[in-house]
């Protein structure tokens, strides 16, 4: 596998891992603890991808979703009791 290569519609980059899918959104390539200086995407004309490396979400972040997700469930839970009556 030195210099394999394999045609993917979308790529998915989550760490170490990569996920790739065909056209039709079926997984083609799961790749885990990759070193991304052996493994890289490259684009239609052959350019190497660059992974972005994105900053990890703050504690005030994810206690914001948490409450969305909460507000969310309460109104979908509210809707559903207001259609069995």
């Amino acid at each position: 596998m030195d210099k394999d290569r394999l045609e993917v519609a979308s790529a998915f980059v989550s760490g170490e891992d990569v996920t790739a899918y065909d056209e039709d959104g079926n997984r083609i390539v799961s790749l885990e603890g990759i070193n991304v200086d052996n493994v890289y995407l490259e684009d239609d004309d052959g350019q190497r991808v660059e992974f972005s490396k994105s900053a990890p979400v703050s504690q005030s972040e994810i206690e914001e979703m948490r409450n969305l997700i909460k507000t969310l469930n309460d109104k979908v839970l509210q809707l559903e009791k207001e259609g069995r009556q």
